[in-house]
Parts: structure tokens; sequence; C-alpha cells
């Protein structure tokens, strides 16, 4: 018994390293964490209108965590185009953008290979 406990803490270990390495969110934390404070989401909501639930959340919690209050969030080339000045030293907050992938079909790349002419 003592073996397979030992296992499963072995497994979890790694899968919180596994985390961590990849910089991914917990998304059952954060949640879990914005559920808990009464108010936190549509307060994140209101300030990231925007945004997805999720990133919403996520930008409150490290706003949050970095002890800076909830605000507007652009890329520092938006803000330059705003005009605005950016703080020397301060530190982009991740968010999680999807990423779509076209893929081409195998009739596709056969007839396309064969299309393209040599002036040579």
């Amino acid at each position: 018994m003592g073996m397979v406990s030992s296992f499963f803490s072995h497994l979890k270990n790694q899968e919180n390293t596994m985390q961590k390495k990849s910089n991914r969110p917990d998304w059952a934390k954060l949640f879990s964490d914005a559920l808990s404070c009464p108010g936190k989401i549509s307060e994140a909501y209101s300030v990231f209108h925007d945004y997805s639930l999720g990133n919403a959340i996520l930008a409150a919690l490290q706003l949050q965590a970095k002890g800076l209050p909830l605000s507007p969030i652009a890329s520092f080339n938006k803000w330059k185009q705003l005009g605005r000045l950016v703080q020397k030293g301060q530190k982009a907050i991740a968010l999680v953008m999807p990423v779509t992938v076209k893929f081409k079909s195998k009739d596709e790349d056969e007839s396309g290979a064969g299309n393209t002419e040599d002036d040579a």
C-alpha cells in the first residue's frame, strides 16, 4: 500500500514540475481562487471586458500578485501608439491565446507541387 501511495505522490510531483516548466496556468486553482473571493470575477470582467473569462481572471490574479491595481492592459507597442509610457522594469503578464492551424489536404499538396514553372 505504501508503494502505491508513493508512486502517486511521485506522479503528482512530476505533474507539478511539468506545469511549472511549461508556464501554463493551473486553471482549476485560478477558478477556485476567483470563486472564493466574492466580487473578484465581476471586478475582473468589468476591467477586462474585451478578454475571455479565463484571461480576465488570469490577468486579475497576476496584477494582484504584483501588487498592482486592476487597470487596463495592453502590449508595449499599443501603449506607445496611445502616447503612454511604460515604467522601466515593468514585466509583462501572460495571457492565453488560441493558435489556429490551417491544414492542407494531400490532394492540394500533390497538385500544388507540380504547378511551379521554371524560367531557366
